[in-house]
């Protein structure tokens, strides 16, 4: 409503640009017809064209699954610890994509990163999805070890998310690797 064009030439087009405002959090989010009323001359009508229009009114949420990582105690430099998982998880309503990782730290040479998600350029996630990250931890020397890997996304409210990583190298001998069968 509220504007008006005297002539559009033949073949040609016009973009009408609309803005989606929620003013409150709204997951299921609004649905309307855009309508656009004219007179065609050539055939001496007048017609309409429609455009179906949707919009979610909810933040996306993006974050770690869980918190922090704690890979356990394993024997340095000899063993590895077991197979786990760090996840990059969409909470929201909103689909996200995901668009890039690294790794930050001094000791992430100490984890290793089992499959590498392929990001073409984006993973999709709708909610509840995630990108997984399995990670085994063999650490070179004792004591704590630590490393992150941020994980980029088009998420407004937190494009980056950080999955934090720890596992500690022991000079013992006690420690007990378990492995499920298949690994």
């Amino acid at each position: 409503r509220g504007f008006e064009v005297d002539r559009l030439a033949a073949q040609s087009s016009l973009t009408i640009e609309v803005t989606y405002a929620p003013t409150i959090d709204s997951p299921v989010g609004d649905r309307a017809n855009l309508v656009v009323a004219y007179h065609d001359p050539h055939v001496n009508q007048n017609r309409t064209a429609r455009a179906f229009v949707q919009g979610t009114g909810s933040t996306s949420r993006f974050g770690p699954v869980p918190e922090e990582l704690n890979l356990g105690e394993v024997t340095a430099p000899d063993c590895a610890s077991k197979r786990m998982t760090a996840q990059a998880q969409n909470f929201g309503f909103v689909p996200i994509c995901v668009s890039e990782y690294r790794f930050e730290g001094l000791a992430c040479n100490n984890f290793v990163l089992l499959e590498e998600p392929e990001i073409d350029g984006c993973i999709p996630l709708a909610d509840g999805e995630s990108v997984e990250f399995p990670i085994k931890y063999q650490p070179l020397v004792s004591g704590e070890d630590r490393c992150t890997i941020v994980v980029t996304s088009d998420a407004m409210e937190a494009p980056s998310i950080e999955l934090n990583l720890v596992g500690r190298g022991v000079a013992s001998a006690n420690t007990t690797d378990t492995h499920t069968v298949g690994e």
